[in-house]
């Protein structure tokens, strides 16, 4: 069966930290991409490579990058991103509208998950941001089938994680080939 991988950038990717965190990766770069310091593990990445690359998983960015992780980052990276959409651009906008129009907006992110996912299809939403809306929060634990992951934003994707995706991938998916 199809699982939905929703993923943020920053918070998720990359810790937003001044100094390496003690994440429970074993290696820890810094790079720099669009001028933005980028804090990252290249073990997460080989994971998260590991875990996308099984045919029941489909990628989506869910980042205020925008293309721009595609383009940029995820070479920058090594992540392989071939083939992710970028969702919530348009939820993103019309947030900024609403906000404009009544001041009063929900979350843009909320909104394209909301939309996207289909009745039923199981997925992981990872964000950091996520358990700071109650609404996104309380939608997601109603949801069959979607893991709501919501790393801290100076640690990332932990080890623990990437095991909770995995486990979850293989229990709604499938049985595939992930590793610890």
């Amino acid at each position: 069966m199809p699982v939905n991988l929703y993923l943020d950038v920053d918070g998720v990717l990359n810790a937003v930290s001044l100094d390496t965190p003690d994440w429970g990766w074993p290696d820890a770069q810094l790079s720099t991409v669009n001028g933005y310091p980028i804090r990252w593990s290249t073990t997460m990445v080989a994971r998260l490579n590991r875990l996308v690359a099984r045919e029941e998983v489909t990628a989506y960015w869910l980042t205020t990058w925008g293309s721009d992780a595609a383009e940029l980052l995820a070479p920058a990276l090594g992540l392989d991103a071939t083939g992710w959409s970028v969702l919530g651009e348009e939820d993103r906008e019309r947030a900024i509208d609403t906000l404009a129009l009544s001041g009063t907006a929900g979350w843009w992110k909320l909104q394209a998950v909301r939309s996207h996912l289909a009745p039923g299809t199981p997925a992981i939403w990872v964000d950091d941001d996520l358990d700071r809306d109650p609404s996104a929060v309380r939608w997601a634990y109603e949801q069959p089938g979607l893991l709501p992951l919501s790393p801290s934003t100076s640690l990332a994707l932990t080890p623990a994680d990437l095991a909770a995706m995995e486990a979850h991938v293989d229990r709604v998916g499938g049985v595939g080939a992930s590793s610890p």
